[in-house]
């Protein structure tokens, strides 16, 4: 099937896009690439600082809690008949400490005592405390082997994945006994984190609608000024002499301004020329007038 095209109402040829379109695409599709790239670069840089802060935040409650224990009682953590000790002091159902800490930051918290939870704020389905259990391996390489702290962005407790930072418990001898856990769901940060990536977006496709609004006004006033020229030029083809140029377009300050000067010079030069032209023709009609007069009366004269 043959392509229809699209010509002009007066018939002089195929309609030519505006100019609008042209300037919004110079203008609108680089920002657009812009923000398409600030957006992907966002996305990782927001989750590498999410990851950062929730590091930081949860290294200084897993420290603090140490310290809170070491100010009830200064002595050393162990478990004898069954019950965590701190010092002379049983921290076994005591968990007032950890509780408040859940209740201020709505982070998780536990004690560990060898490899396994003696104190803790997780609870599982029915509500009871998932004390008893152990923690991952890989974990327990780090803090028991290497005596080192150890931070998880995917660390699976009972089901559910959270963000933990794990420190060690060390005696007086230098023994590690245990572990200080602080903890934070993993779905409840990427939530932050998607808030924070859909904010970038917003704001990146505000900015590319602001950039084109600018462009289609900056392009819309070009394009009015081209069209005057236009409009000038072409009574100036149809030899309508009497057209003049918009104010408009004369008072610009660029390159568009100065084509509607140089269209004027030529409606003035071609305007003076026609009328040389029309007073040539004019005497030349009326040489020829009295030419034809003067051979009438010599032809009667020869009758």
């Amino acid at each position: 099937m043959a392509q229809q095209t699209d010509y002009t109402d007066d018939g002089r040829g195929p309609r030519r896009k505006s100019v609008v379109y042209a300037m919004l695409r110079i203008g609108v599709i680089p920002i657009l690439l812009l923000g398409i790239a600030i957006t992907i670069y966002s996305q990782f840089s927001v989750k590498e600082g999410m990851d950062y802060e929730v590091e930081m935040a949860l290294s200084g409650i897993a420290h603090n809690v140490l310290s809170s224990y070491n100010n009830i009682d200064g002595g050393e953590f162990s478990y004898v008949d069954g019950k965590l000790m701190k010092g002379e002091t049983n921290v076994t159902s005591d968990y007032r400490l950890i509780d408040d800490i859940k209740v201020d930051t709505g982070d998780d918290v536990t004690i560990y005592y060898g490899t396994e939870r003696k104190l803790t704020t997780i609870v599982d389905d029915d509500g009871n405390r998932l004390t008893g259990t152990t923690a991952p391996e890989g974990v327990m390489d780090v803090v028991y082997g290497k005596g080192e702290d150890y931070f998880g962005t995917d660390i699976d407790i009972d089901g559910i994945s959270y963000y933990g930072y794990y420190v060690p418990i060390i005696n007086d001898s230098g023994e590690i006994v245990g572990m200080s856990f602080a903890g934070r769901q993993r779905d409840a940060v990427n939530v932050s984190t998607r808030y924070m990536v859909i904010g970038n977006i917003l704001i990146s496709i505000f900015v590319i609608l602001l950039a084109g609004f600018i462009c289609y006004l900056s392009s819309s006033k070009m394009v009015l000024a081209i069209k005057a020229i236009k409009l000038f030029l072409g009574k100036l083809a149809g030899g309508d002499f009497t057209a003049k140029m918009e104010d408009e377009v004369l008072k610009r300050n660029d390159e568009i301004a100065d084509m509607g000067e140089y269209a004027v010079h030529v409606f003035k030069n071609g305007s003076s020329t026609v009328s040389v032209l029309r007073r040539n023709t004019a005497s030349f009609s009326v040489q020829a007038a009295k030419t034809d007069k003067s051979f009438d009366v010599k032809l009667k004269v020869g009758d």
